[in-house]
């Protein structure tokens, strides 16, 4: 006889006999398993795996199990659900450590919780694209200070703590491909609202709730008053973006205005060597409001947490022969650009992405010898240039270079495995410039993030 169950919009069949859970696991309704399945996060293949039996009319799951806490800790906490503390979590405000270490009782819902945090907050509004409606969401207030806030503009998130790189799946690029909504939800785009005409030009990544980073040759030439960044977003062309096949949608994108460019103070054009120190720091009015769709970058900030996630020792030598990808928007060839009916205007619609082996520099200036490129000074990096036409382009400018965790040996070294266990997105790279010949055999050239780590902390204010 088989019974039936519902998880979400898919029916799953179960026949008695089936797993029987390990020593540290426990057969129970699963809800963090179920959500994960809900979301894209596992497949229906891998829930039906951990499926069990426990001997009632209903069906379980073989979750990690947890020993139970009977008391809080702390004065004035109390064991009781505590929606604030997971929609903390679901932000991105909390790591997992922290919320597995407020459980409490004998239910998987119930954490040691104040009552104050359950009192309302004061709600924060932002603005959608011109044509989006404005929505309302509540934010948490800060009780951290200084840099482990992460409210606060100069909180630079750590890989350890698991709250920057993370993928959700439900610069130009040249021979790209569409990405999947939530892989790369970092992801920002840079620029100007004109009397209700919006154009975008430059791409970015977030680095924490108030800040942006890209490239200072984004900003040559602009009206603080009209500058605006774009975060959430996946196809410009939807009013709503959801996953294809079906009636899963991504939350609407932010839109909000610039209060503040800081390009080093070193950027500029040298003959020879291209663009130098081309690094940028955009602050926002309002805060970024984060959700599964928009997150943090982790920056490559040199700790031991990192290396030993990526398997390397450090961001310069053991990182050649890397596929980064680069993601934008933006255009595909030199001489393709898209208006559409509302005069956004930015090359491809869907967010692309592109793989690139990283080189060594020796190499690059080899590619450049007759433009007498000079790398020496190690601040930036240089990735593609093979005869595969891939590369980034004009449109893909700020935008990011990411690794993962990636291969290490055998004909497909160096490709990345975002999807495996303990998989985090660290930007090594920042767009800076190329060829004027895009996808012609010569390798784009990167600011390297890991040389200007001092200068950003310097600068979230």
């Amino acid at each position: 006889m088989k019974e039936y169950f519902i998880i979400g919009l898919v029916l799953i069949t179960y026949s008695q006999g089936q797993r029987v859970c390990n020593i540290n696991e426990k057969c129970e309704e699963c809800y963090e398993l179920i959500e994960d399945f809900q979301n894209g996060r596992i497949t229906k293949t891998d829930l039906l795996d951990r499926q069990c039996y426990n001997g009632n009319s209903r069906q379980f799951a073989c979750c990690k199990y947890r020993p139970e806490k009977k008391e809080c800790e702390y004065d004035g906490e109390k064991c009781m659900e505590c929606p604030t503390l997971i929609n903390d979590f679901r932000n991105g405000k909390v790591t997992r450590s922290f919320v597995e270490s407020k459980k409490c009782g004998n239910s998987r819902s119930t954490f040691c919780c104040s009552e104050n945090k359950l009192k309302a907050t004061t709600p924060t509004t932002f603005t959608q694209r011109t044509t989006r409606r404005t929505t309302t969401r509540a934010t948490s207030t800060p009780k951290r200070s200084s840099n482990d806030n992460p409210d606060s503009p100069s909180y630079i998130p750590r890989v350890e703590d698991e709250t920057c790189g993370q993928l959700f799946d439900s610069s130009n690029i040249v021979q790209g491909n569409d990405t999947k909504p939530g892989r790369y939800p970092f992801m920002a785009l840079i620029g100007a609202n004109k009397n209700n005409n919006i154009t975008w030009r430059c791409g970015g990544t977030i680095i924490n709730r108030w800040y942006i980073l890209t490239a200072a040759h984004c900003y040559l030439d602009y009206n603080l008053s009209q500058e605006i960044v774009n975060v959430g977003e996946y196809d410009i062309g939807e009013e709503e973006d959801c996953v294809t096949g079906t009636q899963n949608c991504l939350p609407p994108n932010q839109i909000i205005s610039v209060q503040k460019i800081q390009n080093h103070q070193s950027f500029k054009y040298i003959r020879g060597k291209g663009l130098n120190d081309d690094i940028s720091l955009v602050k926002l009015r309002t805060p970024i409001i984060l959700n599964s769709y928009v997150q943090l970058i982790c920056l490559p900030l040199g700790l031991p947490a990192e290396y030993r996630r990526l398997g390397i020792n450090d961001y310069e030598r053991d990182i050649i022969g890397v596929k980064a990808h680069a993601i934008g928007w933006g255009y595909t060839n030199l001489n393709f650009t898209l208006t559409d009916n509302n005069g956004t205007r930015f090359a491809k619609n869907i967010q692309q992405f592109v793989d690139l082996s990283i080189i060594r520099n020796t190499e690059c200036e080899n590619k450049f010898s007759r433009e007498g490129l000079s790398l020496s000074d190690g601040k930036r990096l240089c990735a593609g240039g093979g005869n595969d036409g891939k590369d980034t382009c004009k449109g893909d400018s700020g935008g990011p270079l990411v690794i993962n965790k990636f291969v290490k040996g055998g004909s497909t070294y160096g490709t990345l495995k975002p999807d495996e266990e303990g998989g985090v997105w660290i930007q090594v790279g920042l767009t800076s410039f190329g060829s004027k010949n895009c996808g012609g055999g010569k390798p784009g050239v990167y600011t390297r993030i890991s040389r200007y780590i001092d200068w950003i902390r310097e600068n979230l204010k």
